[in-house]
């Protein structure tokens, strides 16, 4: 991925190779200081070649850390999608796609985009095009090369051009969505700390953008504002979501009128319109007509009266059992609509499953239509204005395979390319006790013959309500379990497996739980003998990599290599960087002496303690990333120098949030091999099969 241009930053003084602006933790070092870790970082892996190599292989292979299926979205029959081989929007109808001989017809070039003199333009990895109602006219998503500043552009889908005079947003982080053909809703203006707009304003065709019209503006203390469009034909609104840190904090209806009104709703995120009943699935509990619905529940609203300003009667979707959640995740989307039906992803037992809702006479009923234990079943996409849906169902051990979802079932349509040998391989679930008796789950891949403690990575999350699922991670399994490796996948408070609740008991003021059930976990795989602390490692990304670092910092005894990728691990070196809303929650913990509490316990910079021993650390960072800043990193591996640990520092010029290259994957699987101690020799042959085998 090219690199991202630099972020604003005000003026640096240089001081013998650090920077005068410094965190509470010591000087920021400057760029030249980590280019010269990154070398050293190379040097002291003697693996990173052959994993770099095996790394380069697996990305040859067709691997993409974001989808296994192309990312096609349904409208009016047609499937469309980006072809990164053509570097081309293009479409083919429901059925040829179905029966795996799509009829690929270009619609737009993105040479057509790209303007003289300008860097080249590159489409967002995901939902990359958005269809006005009338379908001819589109807004394309693309950028010059990260994920959060997007520049939308419009085409005609019929001249296969950009449409001039058309919608054309500079990049931003805005979001934007159709009312109708000719008026565009969108985020704009005033920005939160974390560099969101807070301003939604309404765009008719024609004008120019400046003329666009303030109808909302988000209240104080606000991290973002999104935008999105719900409804059927001629029954379309506006669904504005307003955030603090990671949740929802309150929903705005905008009406065919584009009015904008409050809504008297729940705390909750939309998903969705069925015949007129707008899906919410609820962040919190929320008492109303003296009835309580728990946090995970999915209600639904009649719109009409949304828009018209009044709160109609909630009508329940799905109401969570034990252990059970709506997949909602911060403000995204984890249900699908047609005409006629919602389908569902419901968390369950540490996997999850698609239910199918439908509304009759007395209600809303549902029926469990993919799923099964162990196995992550995901929404793909939907025709809201017909009945063809499409899902995948994957395991650790089991690649994604692609699903027609047609009224009560489910129909197997092929099944994306086996990128590793995962013969042999067993699934199991197991459970540590925190310290307040909390069980905290775990998934368990190892060899089913395996025998004795072995290396073993756990791979941590825990925030944002975003869940940590046994999921196909080709990645772990070319370069880690095809070699004899153990892989354990950590559900822990604060990650979104067990709902909201589940989210809430371990972030904000909470936050150290998750690290405590991070070491639960790892004490109870070595308690176990799966591992042992001479053999056992940690693998974390953005927040994640904030809570494997922390558990490390706070028990370095306990593991011998530990990467943080990305890691949100020290928000105080650089917080005039806005990053992201996560990070200036972080940040707002330190208004209140609970949080300041928590941070001075658990976050890595204000934690470590070089007479507790150093942790067998290397952080992996990206200089473009915009969500969290390379400073971060950078301050804490200086910090630790200062005090004498060996702290290896990967920093990667370009790039953004998230981004896979061979070499990160080298290092990475490298460091791990090396430090964990895992045998050397060639990876077993994945089978030979075609890139999707038909069914």
């Amino acid at each position: 991925m090219s690199a991202r241009r630099s972020r604003a930053s005000g003026l640096w003084v240089v001081l013998f190779g650090f920077a005068a602006q410094a965190g509470a933790q010591g000087p920021v070092p400057e760029a030249d200081w980590a280019d010269a870790r990154r070398k050293e970082a190379i040097e002291a892996v003697p693996s990173y070649a052959a994993y770099e190599t095996a790394a380069r292989e697996l990305l040859d292979a067709g691997w993409n850390p974001y989808f296994a299926f192309p990312d096609v979205a349904i409208d009016g029959g047609r499937v469309r999608r980006f072809d990164w081989v053509s570097r081309a929007w293009q479409d083919s109808s429901v059925e040829a796609f179905l029966s795996g001989n799509p009829q690929w017809r270009t619609l737009v070039a993105l040479s057509a985009l790209n303007e003289p003199g300008q860097p080249e333009l590159v489409p967002r990895p995901w939902s990359n095009i958005l269809c006005a109602p009338g379908g001819r006219r589109c807004l394309v998503a693309v950028t010059t090369g990260g994920f959060d500043e997007i520049r939308w552009m419009e085409v005609d889908l019929e001249t296969g051009a950009r449409l001039v005079g058309g919608f054309d947003l500079p990049p931003s982080r805005g979001s934007v969505a159709w009312l109708d053909d000719d008026t565009l809703l969108l985020t704009a203006g005033l920005p939160s700390s974390s560099g969101y707009p807070l301003e939604l304003k309404v765009w008719k065709r024609g004008h120019p953008v400046g003329t666009a019209r303030t109808i909302f503006t988000a209240p104080p203390g606000s991290d973002a504002l999104f935008i999105g469009g719900e409804g059927e034909a001629g029954r379309r609104i506006g669904v504005a979501v307003a955030t603090r840190g990671t949740s929802p904090a309150g929903l705005i209806i905008i009406g065919p009128d584009a009015r904008a009104s409050e809504a008297r709703l729940p705390v909750g995120a939309p998903q969705g319109v069925v015949q007129g009943q707008l899906a919410l699935a609820l962040t919190a509990d929320w008492v109303h007509a003296q009835t309580l619905y728990p946090a995970g529940t999915l209600l639904s609203f009649d719109i009409a009266a949304l828009a018209a300003g009044r709160l109609p009667a909630p009508e329940v979707v799905f109401r969570p059992g034990a252990g059970e959640a709506v997949a909602s995740g911060n403000t995204s989307r984890a249900v699908l609509a047609t005409r006629e039906a919602f389908y569902v992803a419901v968390l369950r037992e540490g996997g999850q499953v698609i239910l199918r809702a439908a509304r009759g006479p007395r209600g809303w009923r549902t029926a469990e239509v993919l799923g099964a234990l162990g196995k992550v079943a995901r929404p793909l996409s939907s025709d809201a204005l017909g009945e063809a849906a499409l899902a995948s169902l994957e395991a650790p051990s089991a690649a994604p395979a692609l699903y027609r979802l047609d009224g009560r079932e489910a129909r197997e349509v092929r099944r994306a390319k086996s990128l590793f040998a995962a013969e042999g391989l067993a699934v199991s679930r197991g459970f540590a006790t925190a310290d307040d008796g909390t069980a905290i789950p775990f998934w368990l891949v190892r060899r089913a013959d395996a025998s004795g403690p072995g290396p073993t990575i756990i791979h941590a999350y825990g925030s944002s309500n975003v869940p940590l699922l046994p999921t196909y991670r080709a990645e772990f399994g070319r370069l880690w379990l095809e070699r004899g490796g153990n892989y354990v996948i950590a559900q822990v408070r604060g990650g979104g497996e067990y709902g909201p609740s589940w989210h809430a008991a371990g972030e904000g003021v909470h936050g150290g739980r998750a690290v405590e059930d991070l070491l639960a976990i790892a004490r109870k795989v070595i308690e176990d003998g799966v591992t042992s602390p001479e053999q056992l490692g940690l693998y974390g990304m953005s927040a994640g990599g904030g809570l494997v670092t922390s558990a490390a910092t706070i028990s370095p005894a306990l593991f011998a290599g530990v990467v943080s990728h990305d890691g949100a691990v020290d928000p105080e070196a650089a917080p005039q960087l806005a990053g992201s809303p996560v990070r200036q929650a972080q940040l707002a913990l330190l208004a209140e002496r609970a949080g300041q509490d928590m941070a001075d316990r658990y976050w890595p910079a204000r934690a470590f303690n070089a007479a507790r021993g150093c942790p067998n650390l290397l952080l992996t960072s990206w200089r473009g990333d915009q969500r969290v800043p390379a400073e971060e990193s950078r301050a804490l591996a200086a910090r630790h120098h200062r005090a004498g640990c060996p702290t290896l520092l990967f920093e990667q010029p370009g790039g953004d949030h998230g981004t896979t290259s061979a070499t990160l994957l080298g290092i990475t699987f490298g460091f791990f091999a090396d430090r964990l101690g895992l045998p050397s020799g060639p990876h077993r042959q994945a089978p030979d099969d075609d890139e999707e085998r038909r069914h």
